[in-house]
C-alpha cells in the first residue's frame, strides 16, 4: 500500500463493532458461538480489513456472543465469487462453511454476501445457522432482498442508501454514530424500504 495514501479508519472500525453490535442483538439473550468469515490477511496484510474484524471481536467483550473460528477465503476465491455490481462469499463457500459448523449460532460474514444458487439452497435445507453479511457494494440491491427474503441472512450492512448528506451532519463521537453514518442495517422487518430508496 503507497504509504502517501490516508485512510480513515474510523468507518473501518465501525463497521466491526456495529456488526459485533447486530450479531448480539440478532442472537439474543442466549448468544452462542459464531464462524467469523473474511477474506484471508494473513499473508498479505489488509489494515483495513484487521481492523473491522478486530473491532468487532472487541465489540463481543461482555457479550453471550464468541468467536469459535475464523473461516478465511482466499483471494482467487473472492474473485471467484464476484458478480455485477459487487462481490460476494461464494456459494460453494458457504455451504462449505456451514458443513463444518453445522450447529454454530450464526455465520457472520465479512466476506460478502452468499451467492447461493437454487441447488444449493435445497441441500442446505431448513435448519441452518444465522447468518449476519456485509455487503459493501451498493450498486445492486437484488442480492441483499433475496438474501434476506429467502432466509439465507438475517441481517444485512450495507451502505448508507438513505441520502446522507455530510454537509449538514454532525461530526460522529462513538464508533456507532460513525456506523449509523455510513451503514444501515437490513432485516426482514425493513427490507421492503430498500425499493424505496432514492
Amino acid at each position: 500500500m503507497d504509504p502517501s495514501i490516508s485512510i480513515k479508519m474510523e468507518p473501518h472500525l465501525a463497521l466491526g463493532h456495529g456488526m459485533g453490535e447486530e450479531t448480539i442483538k440478532m442472537l439474543g439473550d442466549k448468544g452462542g458461538e459464531v464462524v467469523l468469515v473474511t477474506q484471508d490477511t494473513r499473508k498479505i496484510k489488509i489494515p483495513v480489513l484487521d481492523a473491522q474484524t478486530k473491532a468487532f471481536i472487541d465489540a463481543l467483550k461482555d457479550s453471550k456472543v464468541t468467536v469459535k473460528v475464523t473461516e478465511y477465503i482466499l483471494e482467487e476465491e473472492m474473485i471467484g465469487g464476484a458478480l455485477p455490481g459487487g462481490m460476494q462469499m461464494p456459494g460453494q463457500t458457504f455451504f462449505r462453511v456451514i458443513q463444518k459448523h453445522p450447529k454454530v449460532a450464526a455465520i457472520v460474514s465479512f466476506a460478502g454476501l452468499p451467492g447461493v444458487n437454487d441447488e444449493q439452497m435445497a441441500a442446505l435445507g431448513e435448519h441452518i445457522p444465522k447468518c449476519i453479511a456485509y455487503d459493501g457494494f451498493s450498486l445492486r440491491l437484488q442480492p441483499v432482498i433475496e438474501n434476506i427474503e429467502n432466509h439465507i441472512v438475517q441481517v444485512a450492512i450495507i451502505p448508507n442508501q438513505t441520502g446522507y448528506d455530510p454537509a449538514k451532519a454532525k461530526n460522529p463521537e462513538t464508533l456507532r454514530e460513525w456506523f449509523d453514518r455510513y451503514y444501515q442495517v437490513v432485516t426482514e422487518k425493513n427490507v421492503d424500504k430498500l425499493l424505496e430508496e432514492p
